[in-house]
């Protein structure tokens, strides 16, 4: 049978660098990470479904800096294009459903970050 690899999801050059190798540091730095963003998330569409427009618009510009610390390059992209589809007045419910999504893959990353840093 032939062995899959398996590819990382995430980077954590950034982090490694910012922390000067400080493991603990990064352990709660993904610790956070994995616990902070999915109610940041749900948050989002959450005003978005109130069409709490600009808070919204916000919230997401505010957020997306987080990803950068996991060389999460793609969602940043999602991120800033769904924070564009709002300032530029797309309906709150196609942008949701791209959070959503986003949402998705985000937990994705988070279950390879606990499985490969041993995070409960």
């Amino acid at each position: 049978m032939k062995r899959v690899e398996s590819r990382t999801l995430y980077n954590l050059d950034y982090l490694h660098e910012i922390s000067e190798g400080d493991t603990e540091f990064i352990h709660e730095m993904i610790r956070l990470f994995i616990v902070e963003i999915p109610s940041r998330l749900n948050k989002i569409i959450l005003l978005l479904t109130e069409e709490k427009r600009q808070k919204a618009t916000d919230e997401v510009h505010r957020i997306a800096p987080n990803f950068s610390l996991f060389g999460l390059e793609k969602m940043i992209e999602r991120l800033n294009q769904a924070e564009n589809c709002l300032r530029s007045g797309t309906e709150c419910r196609v942008v949701v459903n791209e959070l959503k999504c986003l949402r998705d893959e985000f937990n994705e990353v988070a279950f390879q970050l606990k499985s490969d840093h041993n995070i409960n």
